[in-house]
Order: structure tokens, then C-alpha cells, then sequence
């Protein structure tokens, strides 16, 4: 049976570096942007590290699907 501990560590986790390498376009210096704006992808905080759940990053990355670049071409 799995616990909660179990569950959580079944996630797929990214390093500020690996999710930098995996998606070109961001760099490490705008993910910590947006960590200190409280924008883009949820992440973790365990001591010093940050950690990404890359499923999250895919929702996240979903969430920002346009149809057009004028006001109200969200989703």
C-alpha cells in the first residue's frame, strides 16, 4: 500500500537546471525571476533547492495556450 511519502516521491522532479535544458527557452534567471514574482510553474523548496514537478510544469505550460495575441485570445 502507498503511503503519502511514497506518492509524492512517485513524481517526476526537476532540478532549476533541468527544466532550464528541457524547455531552451527559459533560463535558470527567469525561472527565479518568476519564483520571486510569484508567477510561472509551482515548484519546492526544500532547504536551499528548488524543485519542479514535471507534471505541473506540463500543466503550467498548458495553462498558457493563446489562440492570438490580442486581449481576451486566452485558452
Amino acid at each position: 500500500m502507498d503511503t503519502d511519502i511514497e506518492t509524492q516521491l512517485a513524481h517526476r522532479y526537476l532540478t532549476p537546471d533541468e527544466l532550464a535544458e528541457a524547455l531552451p527557452t527559459l533560463s535558470k534567471a527567469k525561472l527565479a525571476y518568476w519564483r520571486h514574482g510569484g508567477v510561472g510553474p509551482r515548484y519546492r523548496k526544500v532547504g536551499k533547492s528548488v524543485l519542479y514537478v514535471l507534471d505541473e510544469v506540463i500543466e503550467w505550460l498548458e495553462s498558457t495556450a493563446r489562440h492570438g495575441t490580442g486581449p481576451g485570445q486566452e485558452g
